[in-house]
């Protein structure tokens, strides 16, 4: 299947918005940024199963779970440095976050405080790929796309329920529904579908949930609308959004790094680094592509699709 530039652009922006979430911007426009951006992580499944078919799933499956085992033990190692050096002993460390406790919810929940923010996404998609690998040899993939609507009713009513982010934010609740829609609009060929009526009412909702929620919401209408919307957008203009080759070149080979290293580096500047809160954000950003930039010569990261 051709490259999507249009896709490489989005994924680049939608990695910097992930990084600013976690970054937690202050006031209301760490708010908006943070409920808007939630749009981020679907947009991701949803590419990954537009472009998943049974032969390629396979290669998929061993290299997520390859990033997986090897930000596992980049985390492992950095979390434990860096409580060593804030004077916690290995031990206190194990006890508080190596434990049945925290085991149980990563096997179920994909749940991974223990690493990082973003590594239960990688564990999340090896579930995703493993069941989407097995409806395929069984010739079921249909049941993938008939779950799609009650599995996104689940997620949407407990994040309304104000139960904690991993309750909707797992394998099951946005993995296999948001997989499932990108590989079934695939199947579709939903290209003519009107994008910007989605667009326009998912960032609608998006801005309206922000503003009148506390804690905001993991999945919510706006972030399944503007999602839907942004990928059927990209697949209507696959030459690039802003019409600039270059752009979608570095969103092909530096989204990926910097999904995956901008906690590691935002939990290293916080620790060696006295810098005000209003400053972080940009500091971790600057860091964080000089770091991906440099990771490129080491990996090539374009054959990475999420």
């Amino acid at each position: 299947m051709q490259r999507n530039n249009s896709i490489d652009e989005v994924r680049l922006v939608a990695s910097i918005v992930v990084l600013l979430i976690h970054v937690q911007i202050s006031g209301i426009a760490g708010k908006i940024v943070t409920d808007v951006g939630r749009f981020a992580v679907p947009f991701f499944i949803m590419v990954s199963g537009y472009y998943c078919t049974p032969v390629s799933a396979k290669k998929q499956l061993i290299l997520t779970g390859k990033l997986a085992m090897i930000g596992t033990i980049f985390y492992m190692v950095l979390n434990i440095l860096l409580s060593l050096y804030k004077g916690n002993g290995f031990l206190s460390w194990l006890s508080n976050y190596l434990n049945i406790e925290s085991l149980l919810l990563l096997l179920v929940l994909n749940r991974a405080h223990f690493l990082s923010n973003i590594m239960y996404y990688l564990f999340m998609m090896v579930y995703v790929y493993v069941i989407y690998i097995f409806l395929c040899r069984k010739n079921a993939i249909r049941i993938g796309y008939y779950v799609v609507p009650f599995l996104l009713f689940l997620s949407i009513l407990f994040s309304i329920a104000n139960l904690p982010w991993y309750f909707s934010g797992n394998w099951l609740f946005t993995g296999i529904p948001f997989f499932f829609l990108g590989n079934w609009m695939n199947e579709q060929g939903c290209k003519d579908f009107n994008a910007s009526v989605l667009l326009v009412l998912g960032l609608g909702l998006s801005l309206v949930e922000a503003l009148l929620t506390k804690d905001g919401m993991y999945i919510s209408i706006g972030t399944l609308l503007l999602s839907v919307g942004i990928l059927l957008s990209c697949l209507q203009h696959p030459n690039g959004i802003t019409g600039k080759l270059e752009f979608s070149r570095i969103g092909k080979q530096l989204a990926t790094p910097i999904f995956l290293l901008h906690c590691g580096v935002r939990d290293i500047v916080k620790t060696f680094i006295q810098v005000d809160a209003s400053k972080l954000p940009i500091i971790v950003l600057l860091i964080t592509m000089v770091v991906s930039i440099a990771t490129v010569f080491v990996k090539n990261w374009k054959d990475t699709v999420f």
